[in-house]
């Protein structure tokens, strides 16, 4: 299989995408009114732009017009964004990309109607791509990022089953990747790249969210820009956990539970770490970060071996690379 004759236009860099799309953004969330310029404002920066560039390389790799391409991942990326801003909210959070979030800095009323704009806006830039199977396959997409949220919310506090965490992670992260990674055959009507691209991003989201769920744990702020600890604190049962309940002695388990019921004191936290290190929980769930890559990797590589899918098969390492 390959992809569309149209496509055959030299692959722009990663760089050269990110700033494209940055541009888009800041076009299109122009605003007269104040205070939602100074939340965007805040919001906006950082952040690795992981799934904009997934709908960029998928739209331009379809042959689809550039301007639509840098408009598709802009929309992707508010998506993004508003969600991480209600997120935030939801979960109280302080810090995001290593700075004060915007809830903290603005008030959670602030926050919560920025993001509703970004949602709006994208929409709008959605419309303009003027694809109706477009617009429903990103409406289902943040449908299903909504839904994931609650069922996480729903679990906090609790050790749910490994099914019922994939089920989660599948809504709140796969979906959006998927939609991303399908918009170009979306809008080009190629359905069996179409088929391709969804599996593709929803293992490249699996692999990126089981990655962050390791990195609470694994990972160090400076290099990562998520801080450890955070899901822990706030009661998520992530994959390393459930990895160490399944493998542990019972007088590890005890411990576990023990330690996650206790874990507003100041030494939980690392005790947790040590025993995920000696059970191996965190990795299994690298492994199975890693595999998921492998099967992104596998997707794109069944289109051809252009530099497009090349780039793609890159993303799915990088996302799992973050643990080192």
């Amino acid at each position: 299989m390959s992809a569309p004759a149209a496509a055959r236009r030299p692959c722009a860099s990663r760089v050269q995408r990110l700033r494209a799309v940055k541009a888009a953004v800041r076009d299109s969330v122009a605003t007269d009114v104040a205070k939602v310029e100074d939340v965007l404002d805040h919001s906006l920066g950082g952040g690795k732009g992981l799934r904009a560039l997934v709908a960029h390389v998928s739209c331009d790799w379809c042959g689809v017009p550039l301007e639509d391409c840098n408009e598709i991942a802009a929309a992707m990326e508010m998506i993004h964004v508003a969600a991480l801003l209600h997120d935030d909210i939801v979960d109280q959070a302080e810090m995001r990309r290593e700075r004060p979030s915007a809830n903290r800095v603005f008030g959670a009323e602030a926050a919560v109607l920025a993001g509703d704009f970004l949602y709006s806006r994208a929409s709008q830039l959605l419309c303009r791509a003027g694809s109706q199977p477009l617009l429903a396959a990103v409406a289902d997409a943040t449908n299903l990022l909504a839904e994931g949220e609650v069922m996480q919310l729903a679990a906090r506090g609790a050790a749910p089953s490994r099914e019922e965490y994939y089920r989660i992670i599948g809504r709140k992260t796969a979906a959006l990747f998927a939609a991303c990674a399908m918009a170009g055959p979306v809008l080009v009507q190629d359905e069996p790249m179409r088929e391709r691209l969804r599996t593709y991003g929803e293992s490249l989201g699996l692999a990126f969210q089981i990655t962050d769920d390791c990195l609470d744990y694994a990972g160090a702020e400076e290099h990562t820009g998520k801080l450890p600890g955070r899901d822990f604190a706030e009661g998520k049962v992530t994959l390393p956990l459930l990895y160490a309940r399944e493998d542990g002695t019972k007088a590890q388990r005890a411990e576990l539970d023990r330690l996650f019921a206790a874990r507003a004191a100041a030494d939980s936290f690392a005790a947790v770490r040590g025993l995920l290190e000696e059970t191996g929980a965190l990795e299994r769930a690298r492994e199975d970060a890693r595999e998921h890559a492998a099967r992104a990797a596998a997707a794109v590589e069944e289109i051809d071996d252009s530099n497009w899918a090349r780039m793609l098969a890159r993303l799915g390492t990088a996302a799992v690379d973050r643990l080192g």
